[in-house]
Formats: C-alpha cells, structure tokens, sequence
C-alpha cells in the first residue's frame, strides 16, 4: 500500500510540475533588489508577482492576455502582453535588464508555444489612484 501512494504522488508530482513556467532574470551589472515584476491575468484579474525583495514566485497557468508589469525603484516602468492560447502550454521566459546611455531597457525573450521577444524601454510610471476611500464627516 505504501508503494502505490509513492507511486501516486511521484505521478501526481510528475504531471504538475511538467505545466510549469520557468524565470530566468540577468540583472547584469544593474541591483536585483530594485526590480520587482509581476503579471495579471484573466479570468479573475489574478495579480501575482513574480519577482519582489530578491524573491523568485512561481509563476501561474492561465490562458489569455498575461500582462507583465517590470518596476524599477517604483519611478520607472515597462510593460507588454503575452498571450497564452492554453493554460497547460509551458513557456521559458527570460529578462535582460541593461542600461544603455542613460535609458533602462528590459530585453524580453519567450521560447515555447506561444514565444515572443522585444526589447522594452522603462518610461516613468505614473501611479494612478484606482480606488479611493472616502471619509464621511459628521
């Protein structure tokens, strides 16, 4: 009985972890602890970092438009969309942040079913306010 659960869990690991994307990120001579990156997607708005205080997170499965977020320092930013035509596709993503006279650029490159490659430039961000709560006076 022992044996059959191993044998499950081995499969059960097996076929979960064969879905999974992988992260390669080259900070080059630029300080990984002032990037953080996330990506939201469908179908519930699902905003997941990615990458934040020097920690890799793993990143979800979802189809349709995955749109990534790159911060640095939270003044400058870049952004693009990756659209995923299935969920159980496994995607290899690799980022090349560099700086070139003066400008910030994130080099992105997507191998897998759905690959895509750029070269993006931070611009400034500006933070909108999304939601404000009102205080009432009495």
């Amino acid at each position: 009985m022992k044996k059959l659960i191993n044998i499950v869990t081995i499969i059960g690991c097996f076929s979960s972890c064969r879905y999974q994307n992988k992260i390669n990120i080259d900070f080059g001579d630029l300080n990984p602890k002032n990037f953080n990156i996330k990506v939201t997607m469908p179908p519930n708005i699902l905003k997941q970092p990615i990458y934040s205080d020097g920690v890799y997170h793993s990143i979800p499965n979802e189809y349709g438009e995955n749109d990534w977020t790159i911060t640095y320092r939270d003044s400058l930013s870049c952004k693009f969309r990756h659209f995923k035509t299935n969920r159980r596709n496994k995607h290899k993503y690799r980022f090349r942040l560099y700086e070139k006279k003066h400008d910030l650029f994130c080099e992105v490159d997507i191998k897998g079913p759905n690959k895509q490659s750029m070269i993006i430039k931070f611009e400034k961000t500006d933070f909108k306010i999304i939601h404000q709560n009102r205080i009432k006076s009495k």
